[in-house]
């Protein structure tokens, strides 16, 4: 078993405001070296004005003492706010050069992502791996263009441009990903053509609350995880979790994968399920183009339901497509208003184009060879609150042969891998191991309860419900 953790306190993007934060300071320091300064200025000119004969040889010799440590002191702003520029200038040139490689690196994977593509489907039974996944994400205007005049010899002169609809970072026009752009079009037409069914969510049954014992670690949240999936909590369902802590309630949301109905393509591990389940083809239509919208009012109803209140700190967890959904109601206001949301738990999730608050922590838990998060087309920010452990094991007896998204995908899989990194020493998975444990600190045991959702009807979503702003799919397209 092997893994790779991004992010955190190990992040680069934490590492340079670490730079900007050492600047500032150093900013600070030279201003205070300046005021004092000052200050010897000002007891030399009072000094001057001594008249008193007899210390005038006292006099003369402070004087001369101030005058020395004024010049010292103003040496050494100057050293200290040269200091601080030179911290600034090589956060720029940091920042810069690993903009030029990255652009290099992509460019190059570009040029033989048919190979790469071709060896991914020989060596990852058939499937691309994530990194894959995320290049033809990126690069599909390109290799659209690409195709078509091969296809249609006189679509030539449009297809010879399609490659511009990429992102400027790989080698396009616009400032946004082709996934921010394409998925909240696809949604509508989808919808629009009742391809699937993208509409409110009720609340049909909240079963009896059970108390279960909890320790507030990633095994713990992995468990209610597993009891959140269709095989143990039905069809449809949610998982809200309160934890009594001596600093107040704690609840945990926990949304399932995927669930697909009857004819539809398999998936690893979801199943069919009724028409009316949440989590079936709509569900990843809602959370990858529509930012959740209906998820958000089924969690905030099942929240008050199970009798959490205004304030209460809440933590979101998902797997798979429950992982959008658990990222975009992070940042839906509504929830914000309503909640004091503390973290975010993922596994196997496309969130990288997911732009969470400073002020909510997340680990993201992914694997190499799993497809599914590079349907994002980017990797998730190596910022200080969001923490990626991406694994590349696989446990004893996970068959790697298996249909859907395959045996990387599989939650049983994660689970093992995930729980071989207890003893990990890595600072930044420690780090947010520690982070998770301060929000359940004093936690033994919990209440969970089982809420079985359905879907009313398709007219308020064709007829354009509103976005939450912030959310995946909120923008304008």
């Amino acid at each position: 078993m092997g893994h790779v953790v991004r992010g955190g306190v190990a992040g680069a993007d934490f590492s340079l405001d670490e730079l900007e934060r050492a600047a500032a300071l150093l900013g600070r320091s030279a201003e205070d070296l300046g005021a004092a300064a000052d200050c010897l200025d000002g007891s030399l000119a009072a000094l001057g004005r001594l008249v008193v004969s007899a210390d005038a040889v006292v006099a003369v010799w402070s004087e001369a003492g101030l005058r020395r440590a004024s010049v010292s002191v103003r040496a050494v702003q100057l050293r200290v706010g040269a200091l601080g520029a030179g911290v600034l200038h090589a956060r720029r040139i940091y920042e810069e050069a690993e903009a030029r490689v990255l652009r290099a690196v992509r460019a190059a994977r570009a040029a033989v992502l048919p190979l790469i593509v071709g060896h991914d489907l020989a060596t990852n039974a058939g499937r691309p791996r994530a990194a894959t996944t995320q290049d033809l994400v990126n690069q599909s205007p390109a290799l659209a263009g690409a195709l078509l005049p091969l296809l249609f010899p006189a679509s030539y002169p449009v297809a010879s441009r399609l490659g511009a609809l990429r992102d400027r970072a790989h080698g396009g026009v616009f400032d946004t990903t082709v996934a921010e752009r394409l998925y909240p079009r696809l949604a509508g037409v989808a919808t629009r053509l009742e391809w699937v069914e993208v509409s409110p969510i009720e609340i049909s049954a909240v079963a009896p609350g059970r108390r279960v014992p909890f320790a507030g670690t990633v095994d713990g949240l992995m468990g209610l995880q597993r009891a959140a999936e269709r095989p143990r909590s039905g069809a449809g369902a949610l998982l809200v979790t309160t934890v009594d802590t001596p600093s107040g309630p704690v609840h945990v949301l926990t949304l399932p994968g995927t669930q697909l109905r009857h004819g539809d393509a398999p998936g690893s591990g979801h199943g069919s399920a009724p028409h009316a389940n949440p989590w079936d083809a709509g569900g990843i239509v809602e959370g990858m183009g529509l930012g959740s919208q209906h998820v958000a009012a089924a969690a905030l109803e099942a929240l008050d339901r199970v009798g959490a209140q205004s304030g209460d700190r809440l933590v979101l967890a998902g797997y798979s497509q429950g992982g959008i959904h658990a990222a975009n109601l992070a940042v839906e206001p509504r929830l914000a208003a309503a909640f004091d949301v503390e973290q975010v738990f993922t596994v196997g999730s496309p969130v990288g184009n997911m732009d969470l608050p400073a002020g909510v922590r997340a680990l993201h838990v992914e694997h190499v060879d799993d497809p599914v998060p590079g349907t994002e087309g980017a990797t998730n920010p190596d910022t200080r609150n969001r923490v990626t452990v991406y694994l590349d094991g696989y446990g004893g007896g996970v068959d790697r042969g298996q249909g859907g998204f395959g045996a990387a995908h599989d939650l049983e899989n994660y689970s093992i891998e995930l729980s071989g990194l207890r003893a990990s020493t890595d600072p930044a998975l420690v780090e947010a191991g520690a982070a998770l444990g301060a929000v359940f600190a004093g936690a033994t045991a919990a209440t969970t309860r089982t809420v079985s959702l359905r879907r009313t009807g398709a007219s308020a979503a064709r007829a354009g419900a509103p976005r939450p702003t912030g959310a995946r799919g909120a923008a304008s397209p």
